[in-house]
C-alpha cells in the first residue's frame, strides 16, 4: 500500500470512524500480524485472542480523541501487538495443556511421516532453537525481517531506532545466529 493511500484511510478512520478503511489497512497487514503474534504465543488459541486485543486496540487508539502522530500502520500495529503479548504473559498462569503439547511436537508416535518432512521438521526445530537463544529483539528483526518480508525503515519506526541502526543490530543478529548454529553443529 502507498503511504499516502495509508494516509488518506488513516484520516477517515481518525474522522469519520470508518469501518471500511479500517478493514482494507488490517487486510494488509493480517497474515504477517498474525504469523508474529503465533512466534509469541505457545498456541493458536491464544494467538487469536491476542490477535483481536491487537485490533481492539488499534481500533481504539486510532479512533481516540487525542491527536495520534503515526509513521506507518504497519509499525504501530506491530507495537501494539508486542504490547498485547506482554500483557498477556503478564496475566498468564503457568499451566501446561495436552492440546498446547501437542502443538509443539509431542505427538502420538504412530503417526506415519515422509522422510523428507522429517527432516523439514528438524531443521525448523533446530532453527527455532537458535532463534529463541537469541535475545527478543534480535529474534524479531529476523523474523520480521526475513520472514515477514518487513522493510528496514518500518523496522526503524517500530523499534525506535535509526535506519542505519537498525540495519547494524540485524547485522549483528544474524551473525549471532549463524554462531548459535555453528556451535549447535559441533
Amino acid at each position: 500500500m502507498y503511504p499516502l493511500q495509508e494516509q488518506f484511510l488513516l484520516l477517515r478512520i481518525k474522522s469519520f470512524r470508518d469501518e471500511h478503511a479500517f478493514e482494507v489497512l488490517c487486510r494488509e497487514i493480517r497474515s504477517g500480524l498474525y504469523r508474529f503474534l503465533r512466534s509469541k504465543l505457545p498456541t493458536d488459541q491464544d494467538a487469536d485472542d491476542v490477535y483481536s486485543i491487537t485490533l481492539l486496540r488499534l481500533w481504539s487508539y486510532l479512533t481516540s480523541t487525542h491527536e495520534t502522530k503515526i509513521g506507518t500502520f504497519r509499525g504501530l500495529t506491530f507495537h501494539i501487538g508486542k504490547n498485547a503479548v506482554v500483557d498477556f504473559y503478564r496475566s498468564r498462569k503457568d499451566t501446561v495443556s495436552i492440546d498446547a503439547m501437542e502443538e509443539v511436537g509431542h505427538t502420538i508416535a504412530d503417526k506415519k511421516m515422509d522422510d523428507n518432512l522429517i527432516f523439514a521438521q528438524a531443521d525448523v526445530a533446530l532453527l527455532d532453537r537458535a532463534l529463541q537463544r537469541l535475545n527478543p529483539e534480535q529474534r524479531d528483526l529476523i523474523i520480521q525481517h526475513y520472514m515477514e518480508g518487513v522493510e528496514i525503515h518500518e523496522l526503524a519506526e517500530q523499534f525506535e531506532k535509526t535506519q542505519n541502526a537498525t540495519r547494524v543490530a540485524l547485522h549483528r543478529a544474524l551473525k549471532q545466529l549463524r554462531k548459535i548454529c555453528e556451535d549447535s553443529t559441533d
